[in-house]
């Protein structure tokens, strides 16, 4: 809900004051958050959460983050990094995180309750790629990685070209905000609870197989749409099935990586699945206004079709059809396989 409201008030001012002054609202509110976050009271921790206090080494290791995380920002935002460098740079640093989890050895531990959480920087950024991979297998967890980053490449297409391709047919920014804030909201919100709903029906991995195809043909909405032109009717439609389909893919994806997280690294493991969601909606959605240009709008949408079909493909190792496995019983299942439960 509040992505909708920033995104319709921010379309919406567009209409009325300069886009810096859009920006600025944003960064207030951006900033009340942060202070009401900070703010907020830090819930209580079970004694054996607690992690150890920061040593010298996992302070140097911080620093060292730190300064190549500034470094690289400071230098993209000068323009004196190219983005192809700098792209180019953060995906060795992954590449090498992934490699670091196989190289360094793992912690033997007969006593389950000091093997729950991290006890250290290193631990942290370390042991989750290692628990995920050999609970999985390289082959298979590798695969796994490649479905989460393409799952959504196709609805990732339209949702960073479709406001251009709107204003192009000659939607207002007002308009646009009217029907995203509006029909886009409460398709979303039926999306997200109907797909609650079958997925406690038919299980977790069936519901991907049927929601990675609605979500593919939900695309069609803006091919017929960018065929017929500017039409108020066929544009409800086309945000409505096309927002109905992302909640649907969206509550099943949110529970498809909660399941491949182990108890010990829920928040590392997820955060790093959700990059890999966001790398595939700001990285690999990025040319789509080049190509768009290049192909037109009618030809886009149906490319943005064949975008959807390699995450597709790879359902049958990342979820397997006749896999029957509940919401939130897929958990506990890789937990049962995990090194840390025996």
């Amino acid at each position: 809900m509040a992505l909708f409201a920033a995104y319709s008030l921010s379309l919406f001012l567009a209409d009325y004051v300069p886009w810096n002054g859009v920006y600025f609202w944003m960064a207030g509110v951006m900033a009340i958050a942060i202070i009401a976050t900070l703010w907020a009271p830090e819930p209580e921790r079970d004694q054996l959460q607690h992690a150890a206090p920061i040593s010298l080494q996992d302070g140097i290791v911080l620093f060292v983050i730190s300064a190549l995380v500034t470094g690289l920002l400071g230098g993209a935002i000068a323009g004196r990094i190219p983005l192809t460098t700098f792209y180019w740079v953060l995906a060795g640093v992954l590449v090498g995180w992934i490699a670091l989890s196989f190289l360094v050895p793992r912690p033997r531990s007969t006593n389950p309750a000091t093997n729950r959480s991290p006890q250290s920087l290193q631990d942290a950024v370390v042991l989750p790629f290692q628990d995920y991979f050999q609970r999985f297998g390289l082959p298979k967890a590798s695969l796994i990685l490649i479905f989460i980053l393409l799952y959504k490449l196709g609805d990732s297409l339209v949702g960073i070209a479709g406001n251009l391709f709107l204003r192009e047919i000659g939607v207002s920014k007002s308009e646009i905000a009217a029907i995203q804030g509006g029909m886009g909201l409460i398709a979303t919100s039926v999306g997200v609870l109907v797909g609650g709903i079958i997925m406690t029906r038919i299980g977790l991995h069936r519901a991907l197989w049927v929601f990675g195809a609605l979500q593919l043909l939900s695309n069609l909405g803006y091919y017929v749409l960018a065929i017929a032109g500017k039409d108020y009717s066929l544009l409800i439609v086309a945000i409505s099935l096309e927002n109905i389909c992302a909640g649907l893919v969206t509550v099943a994806m949110v529970a498809f990586l909660m399941s491949l997280c182990s108890h010990n690294f829920t928040t590392t493991q997820f955060a790093l699945f959700s990059s890999l969601m966001a790398i595939s909606r700001d990285v690999l959605s990025a040319p789509a206004g080049d190509l768009a240009k290049a192909t037109g709008w009618p030809m886009f949408f149906l490319l943005t079709l064949v975008a959807a079909i390699p995450g597709l493909f790879l359902l049958p190792v990342a979820a397997p059809w006749n896999t029957q496995v509940g919401v939130g019983a897929e958990s506990d299942l890789g937990d049962e396989n995990s090194p840390n439960s025996m």
